[in-house]
């Protein structure tokens, strides 16, 4: 087996200035402008430091980097989000299970403004794991450069 050796770089830095640029894309201020909504935590569940929240993940997000406690101390996330199929999808009794509809440019800044509000709520040494497939892999891979920085990426798993 034959390994590479990497010759040294010329620059230790890596191509930044990717961005996608697209139809409805919203700035960063406009994202992060988005009220905090008034989640209310049950007494059954006070003092305990894990959280559901139902509702919108949009509104949870922005509440999220709200509370001083969580914003930029989340150690891991991982989002399985919808895939840009524009399919109807259907339980295993064939019930409606959940409607994939957004595509394009309205699929992309869906997700980068969540992506947006991950950034916030993840520690320095945290990480974000995205389970998408090969249709959109790229487009998503640059959003996150463009959030994250190409310098944080560290790698793609893919499985078969």
């Amino acid at each position: 087996m034959a390994v590479p050796v990497p010759k040294k770089r010329i620059s230790s830095e890596l191509p930044s200035g990717f961005f996608l640029e697209y139809a409805g894309k919203k700035s960063l201020q406009e994202i992060e402008d988005r009220k905090p909504c008034n989640y209310t935590i049950s007494e059954k569940f006070q003092g305990i430091p894990n959280r559901l929240y139902h509702g919108d993940n949009i509104s949870a997000l922005a509440t999220l980097c709200s509370l001083k406690d969580i914003c930029g101390h989340v150690k891991l996330v991982y989002i399985d989000p919808p895939y840009a199929t524009a399919a109807a999808f259907e339980s295993r009794t064939q019930q409606h299970a959940y409607d994939d509809t957004l595509i394009g440019p309205e699929f992309i800044e869906t997700l980068r403004e969540r992506i947006v509000f991950l950034h916030k709520i993840l520690s320095e040494d945290g990480s974000i794991y995205i389970h998408i497939d090969s249709r959109m892999v790229f487009y998503v891979k640059i959003v996150l450069d463009e959030v994250f920085g190409p310098q944080n990426f560290r790698n793609c798993i893919t499985r078969q």
